[in-house]
């Protein structure tokens, strides 16, 4: 076996750090990827109607923004967002639930429920406090975890 200089063990432990850095980087790219699901075909409403398009379209673009609302740290909230889907039928509120956990609770290992749940809402307005209430206590109600 050969000696190596500190320089040569130097140069094999960067060189070694370095590719396992890539596939980390590359194995986490390939999991969002895999992970983008912004053309799902969503599960059915609550009593097993077929969502139309228009009702899938709009129910996964709420899905998005209401992620991209509550991911990360807030001290705001889009109120006209949790406004809207408070207003929501309970099959549509239900299908909202399943669109979100669909894409995101894999990643995040939390349900549309509790995302709601774990989000402190209490920074912003009456009005968006209890809009959140509201759907939450819907959820619940509706046997949504």
């Amino acid at each position: 076996m050969t000696n190596l200089t500190n320089k040569q063990l130097v140069i094999i432990v960067s060189i070694v750090i370095v590719i396992i850095a890539l596939i980390l980087f590359f194995t986490y790219r390939a999991g969002k990827k895999s992970g983008d699901t912004s053309n799902v075909n969503p599960p059915n409403d609550v009593i097993g109607t077929p969502l139309t398009e228009d009702e899938k379209n709009y129910l996964n673009g709420l899905a998005v923004s209401l992620y991209n609302d509550m991911d990360g740290i807030n001290m705001t909230w889009n109120n006209d967002l949790y406004s809207a889907v408070a207003l929501l039928s309970d099959s549509h509120l239900v299908a909202l639930s399943n669109i979100f956990n669909y894409k995101y609770q894999s990643n995040s290992g939390e349900t549309f429920l509790q995302w709601l749940e774990n989000e402190n809402f209490s920074w912003d307005s009456y009005s968006l406090a209890t809009n959140i209430t509201t759907v939450k206590n819907r959820l619940r109600n509706l046997g949504v975890s």
